[in-house]
């Protein structure tokens, strides 16, 4: 990687990237059929040679504006072998992208941006067959600030995102039946805002947080596609969530510091639709909603930190995934207490 240094009004990144990935998993099993015993071997092989050239430059228009723009080519060549039956493809892509900021006062600075992605397409088992990538073109806006005097610093984004071709595991038509594999599902929209602050309320204490709201949908349906209709949420997407936290530094001795840290999580509940295998009032399972509060408390020496931590403070017992119906989700941990010591050599 590339990058330009100075205070030039023009400024840039060149970089390359490369990935050679091989898994392999050999074997033998058994299997019972009428009574009898059948040996099998099984061989399975999944290889990925990718490679991405990316550029993004920049130049200030004024003291206030700066324009930029940047590109990224990637190709995946992509082998599949199992039970002699061998696929090979190969998955390429250029994506732009361009933005403009704004520097509204010498602590904030406001941006727009569109930039698209990629994500490479696959093989399923067998002679099921592969399915193809997925592409996404996302639109940006929001504004950074940190105002050193003041002590906050604050973001927050609104951005809408359009994907082609979402890549989902799931129970879809393979010619005349019904395979659990990986698919195209169809197109997708999201729209979605994120926030964020941090807040240095005194020397002593820092208050921070986050939070997103998201909404998330299926626009249209891929000829294969046999578990959505148009209008159901995504997957495992929960439409609003948000974390606050809070920092208090004090001194237990003159030369032990101490520190007690609080924190609140948040979320909806996510939501799986499977319209093929479950009846309509099941179609659309969802998880728990549900708030967990952790906590540390401990203390720093020059060489030492020693924090005592309870995670799920309050012992909340929620479905954390769908399917609680059929008691196959997982739940959230139970209230966790323990100890931490960290020693620097």
């Amino acid at each position: 990687r590339l990058v330009s240094t100075g205070d030039s009004r023009f400024n840039y990144t060149l970089g390359a990237y490369y990935r050679d990935a091989k898994s392999h998993f050999q074997g033998s099993g058994e299997t019972l059929f009428n009574g009898t015993v059948f040996p099998f071997p099984y061989e399975f092989r999944n290889d990925s040679q990718s490679w991405s050239l990316f550029a993004d430059g920049s130049v200030k228009l004024s003291d206030r504006f700066e324009l930029g723009g940047g590109v990224r080519v990637f190709e995946d060549d992509q082998g599949f072998e199992e039970y002699g039956i061998v696929k090979s493809e190969t998955f390429d892509s250029t994506d732009p992208r361009i933005y403009l900021t704004y520097a509204a006062s010498d602590h904030s600075k406001l941006y727009f941006t569109i930039a698209e992605g990629f994500r490479s397409g696959g093989f399923n088992s067998f002679s099921n067959p592969s399915y193809g990538p997925e592409q996404v073109r996302n639109y940006e806006i929001g504004v950074k600030s940190a105002n050193p005097d003041s002590g906050l610093s604050f973001e927050i984004a609104a951005y809408f995102s359009d994907y082609e071709d979402m890549i989902r595991r799931g129970l879809l038509i393979v010619g005349n039946q019904f395979e659990n594999i990986q698919a195209n599902i169809g197109n997708v929209e999201i729209k979605g805002v994120e926030a964020a602050f941090g807040l240095q309320a005194s020397d002593h204490v820092t208050l921070s947080g986050s939070a997103a709201w998201i909404d998330a949908e299926i626009v249209s349906i891929a000829a294969t596609n046999s578990v959505n209709e148009v209008g159901d949420p995504v997957d495992y997407v929960p439409e609003f969530s948000f974390t606050v936290a809070a920092d208090f530094d004090f001194q237990w001795t003159a030369v032990i510091e101490g520190f007690l840290h609080l924190d609140l999580n948040y979320r909806d509940e996510v939501p799986y639709t499977d319209r093929f295998m479950y009846y309509p009032e099941f179609a659309v399972q969802t998880s728990d909603s549900f708030t967990l509060l952790n906590t540390r408390l401990g203390a720093r020496l020059e060489k030492s930190t020693f924090e005592l931590f309870i995670n799920n403070l309050t012992n909340v017992n929620k479905s954390v995934d769908p399917f609680d119906i059929w008691s196959q989700g997982n739940r959230t941990k139970p209230r966790t207490v323990g100890l931490k010591a960290t020693f620097d050599f």
